[in-house]
């Protein structure tokens, strides 16, 4: 891939990103305000918005100043990019949202099947890694759930 190629990749994933960001925003608008806790419902999305911008920023600036376009040091140390199981990830995320939304899954069963689905595409179906996606995909789906839950008084499908 040439420079020029992945400069205009890079500013593509920003553009998304930035997208993302305003998107999550905008929903987040309508989430009720709480009445005694210092913060409700919205704080953890757009806490992750901003994140995103502020990470996306970061890849601007880095490309504008000309800093991050290593292309052909990353390609003769063998890197491979892995467009597709990115592809994958990003959909899997998005189907537990759908399922969760329509009403198919509650939340926990969902964080379990994305957390493993997901380490699963990142290791390349990997078998050897299931046991341990499985017991990180339970204790992070029954964790998160009781954060969210019982300390951040957030209602979950």
């Amino acid at each position: 891939m040439t420079q020029r190629a992945s400069i205009w990749r890079d500013l593509a994933l920003v553009m998304v990103l930035t997208v993302l960001s305003a998107v999550v925003f905008v929903a987040t608008a309508d989430l009720p305000v709480p009445r005694w806790e210092p913060i409700g419902p919205a704080a953890l999305p757009r806490a992750i918005a901003v994140l995103l911008l502020l990470l996306s920023s970061l890849l601007l600036v880095r490309r504008l100043l000309g800093l991050g376009g290593a292309v052909a040091e990353r390609e003769a140390l063998g890197y491979v990019p892995r467009y597709g199981r990115a592809a994958a990830l990003v959909a899997v995320m998005a189907a537990g949202a759908a399922a969760m939304n329509l009403g198919w899954l509650s939340y926990r069963p969902m964080a379990f099947l994305a957390v493993v689905l997901g380490g699963l595409i990142v290791c390349g179906f990997d078998r050897r890694h299931l046991l341990s996606l499985a017991l990180m995909g339970l204790v992070l789906a029954l964790g998160i759930h009781f954060l969210l839950t019982s300390v951040l008084i957030t209602r979950l499908p």
